[in-house]
């Protein structure tokens, strides 16, 4: 058997909470690797738009981000209730959210992430010895975290 490769700290889940958690380790100075059973880019067909407060708190650069992108300004919607008239709420100038699209998206921030990218990479064995968690029989870490929403093998 090989060495194991040792991590700071192993995230199962490359999708927006799990490779924002691995930049801000990374920025840290923590070694980081990100699994994910998917290649990325991936497809990903919920939640097609950013608020102002997610750009803000994830630090985008939107005109970085929109070269090569869909960003899609949205300054007002109608909301109604069936058999009533609508409402339009208008926010003028300033944006109220930003179309996307989650394949690109997501491939962005698990990019600038700094962490070490294991895409295509399934959790397939998880062990608990001497105080790190042993990932695939490759990896050793103390801390892993499971990022990979409502069916994260971490949490089996």
């Amino acid at each position: 058997m090989s060495a194991l490769e040792r991590r700071d700290a192993v995230i199962v889940g490359g999708g927006p909470a799990g490779s924002t958690l691995a930049r801000a380790l990374a920025a840290a100075g923590a070694t980081v690797a990100v699994l994910d059973k998917r290649a990325f880019p991936r497809d990903k067909t919920c939640a097609g738009w950013i608020t102002p407060a997610v750009v803000a708190t994830l630090g985008l650069d939107l005109e970085a981000y929109r070269r090569g992108r869909v960003l899609q300004p949205i300054h007002g919607f109608r909301v109604a209730r069936m058999g009533e008239a609508p409402v339009y709420n208008d926010h003028g100038a300033t944006p109220v959210s930003y179309g996307i699209r989650r394949r690109e998206f997501d491939h962005y921030l698990l990019q600038r992430s700094g962490a070490e990218l294991r895409t295509a990479t399934a959790l397939g064995s998880l062990e608990r010895a001497g105080g790190e968690w042993l990932v695939n029989g490759t990896l050793r870490t103390p801390l892993l975290v499971g990022a990979g929403g409502h069916f994260c093998p971490v949490a089996r």
